[in-house]
C-alpha cells in the first residue's frame, strides 16, 4: 500500500544500503528523541510523502518483491564490487528502473539513458527524425506516403526523413520523390521484414524517431504536438493508434482489439514517437521475424520492464488543434499525465 516506513533504532544497517539511500525512501529517527517524533511526522508536507511513499513502492518492486529479485539485487551489488569500473551509480539504483534493469556493460554514462533524463534534468534533442515504412509502390502521386511525406517534411522540429523501402518493387527514381525542405533519405531493407523499422541506422541522427507506416493520416500539428509531449517523457511511447491487449480464451493466445473504450493498454508503432536508443535486442528482433505482425506488442513488452509507470501515451486520432493555444493546453495535458506517476499507476 505504499506505507512510509519509520525508522527509530540507531544503529541498523538497512537492507542493501551499500546501494539503497534510504533516506529517499524513509523517516529515519533518533531513538532517544521518541517524544519528538509523533510532532515531526506531523510536519511533513504532503509532496514530501507523496515521494517517500513513490520510492517506497519503487524500491519494493525493485528489489524486494520476490525471492529472485532479492537474490538478483546480492549478486549484482557483489558484481559492482568486484568490477568498479563497470560499476553502477548512486543513480541507477535509486531510480526507476532499477539497477537490475541498466547495464552498465552498454554505457556507464547516465545520459546514455533516457529515463534518467529527469532526474540529471537533460533534455533530448528538439528535432526528431521520421522513418516511414514502405511495403507498397509508388505508382501515383496521390499515394498517402507522399501526403505523409509533405505533412512531416513541415514540422518545425523534423531534422530528416528516412523511408525504409521494404517493398518487392526496386527503389523509384529519385525525381518520384516530392521536393522537401527537409532532407530525404531511402534506405532499402534487405530482409523486407516489419521489424526492420526498429534497427539502429546510423542515418539516425536524433533522440526522438517518429515512426510511420506508409498510409498513416497526420496534419504537421498533429505532429508537432505529439513531439512536444514526447520531450517531456522521453522513455515513453507517445502516439496516436491506441489498441486494447486481451487474452483469447478460445485461441490461448493473445490479441488485441481497436474497439473503442475507456481506457487502452498499447500504442501501435504505426505513428508514434520513442527514443533512438531504446532499442531491441537481436535475440528479440529474431522473435519479430517469426511473428510478423506483433512488433508493436513485442516493443511495449521490451519498455514496460524499464518504463515502471505507463509507457504508453495515446491521443485522438485525427483530434483538432489549435496552434494558437498550444503551451496551455501542453500545461493542462501534462498536470493530467503526471497523475500516472503516483503509486497506483505502476501497477495499470
Amino acid at each position: 500500500a505504499a506505507c512510509v516506513p519509520v525508522v527509530l533504532s540507531n544503529g541498523w544497517e538497512l537492507p542493501f544500503s551499500e546501494v539503497i539511500d534510504w533516506n529517499t525512501a524513509a523517516v529515519i529517527g533518533d531513538e532517544r528523541l521518541l517524544l519528538q517524533i509523533p510532532s515531526t511526522i506531523r510536519s511533513i508536507h504532503q509532496d514530501k510523502i507523496l515521494s517517500l511513499r513513490q520510492q517506497t513502492q519503487f524500491l519494493w518492486e525493485a528489489y524486494f518483491s520476490s525471492v529472485e529479485k532479492i537474490v538478483l539485487t546480492t549478486l549484482e551489488i557483489i558484481h559492482d564490487r568486484v568490477l568498479q569500473h563497470l560499476s553502477r551509480s548512486s543513480v541507477m539504483w535509486n531510480n526507476l528502473p532499477g539497477g537490475l534493469f541498466t547495464l552498465p556493460q552498454y554505457s556507464t554514462h547516465l545520459g546514455h539513458f533516457p529515463f534518467y533524463y529527469a532526474p540529471l534534468g537533460i533534455k533530448p534533442q528538439q528535432r526528431f527524425s521520421a522513418v516511414i515504412h514502405a511495403v507498397t509502390p509508388l505508382v501515383s502521386q496521390s499515394q498517402p506516403i507522399l501526403k505523409l511525406l509533405a505533412s512531416v517534411a513541415k514540422s518545425q522540429y523534423c531534422a530528416q526523413i528516412i523511408i525504409l523501402w521494404n517493398c518487392d518493387k526496386p527503389l523509384p527514381a529519385k525525381q518520384r520523390w516530392p521536393a522537401t525542405s527537409q532532407p530525404v533519405v531511402v534506405i532499402e531493407g534487405e530482409n523486407k521484414v516489419m521489424s526492420s523499422r526498429f534497427l539502429p541506422y546510423s542515418t539516425i541522427v536524433t533522440d526522438a524517431v517518429l515512426s510511420l507506416d506508409e498510409d498513416t493520416v497526420l496534419s504537421t500539428t498533429e505532429v508537432d504536438f505529439a513531439f512536444t509531449v514526447w520531450q517531456s517523457f522521453p522513455e515513453r511511447i507517445v502516439g496516436y493508434p491506441a489498441r486494447s491487449h486481451f487474452w483469447d480464451v478460445n485461441k490461448e493466445r493473445w490479441g488485441y482489439t481497436s474497439k473503442w473504450t475507456n481506457d487502452y493498454s498499447m500504442v501501435l508503432t504505426g505513428a508514434a514517437f520513442y527514443h533512438s536508443r531504446i532499442k531491441s535486442r537481436p535475440s528479440s528482433r529474431r522473435s519479430k521475424h517469426r511473428v510478423r505482425v506483433r512488433q508493436d506488442e513485442l516493443l511495449k513488452g521490451c519498455k514496460r520492464p524499464a518504463a515502471g509507470s505507463p509507457q504508453n501515451y495515446r491521443f485522438p486520432q485525427n483530434a483538432t488543434f489549435d496552434p494558437s493555444h498550444s503551451q496551455s493546453a501542453f500545461r493542462h495535458f501534462q498536470r493530467s499525465l503526471n497523475y500516472t506517476n503516483v503509486p497506483s499507476s505502476r501497477h495499470s
